[in-house]
């Protein structure tokens, strides 16, 4: 089977597999989630960027430090 075979099968198995899970989704309760929609608030949204911005600022804290260090043991 050539690479272009087994990635097309790769693909379609991949494709299949997705919509399957996303199309039987179960809460538990036996419910399927159908019939009910997603209700986000802004309230939820800001609480999820404010929590966002945190992470970011973190990130960047230790990746600036990260580089300092390396920086320090680079040679001159």
């Amino acid at each position: 089977m050539s690479f272009e075979e087994e990635w097309a099968n790769a693909r379609a198995a991949a494709t299949t597999e997705t919509s399957m899970r996303l199309n039987a989704v179960d809460d538990g309760s036996g419910n399927r989630g159908l019939g009910r929609g997603l209700k986000v608030t802004s309230s939820v949204l800001n609480d999820r960027a404010e929590k966002a911005e945190i992470v970011r600022e973190d990130f960047l804290k230790a990746d600036n430090a990260a580089l300092t260090e390396h920086l320090k043991l680079a040679p001159a």
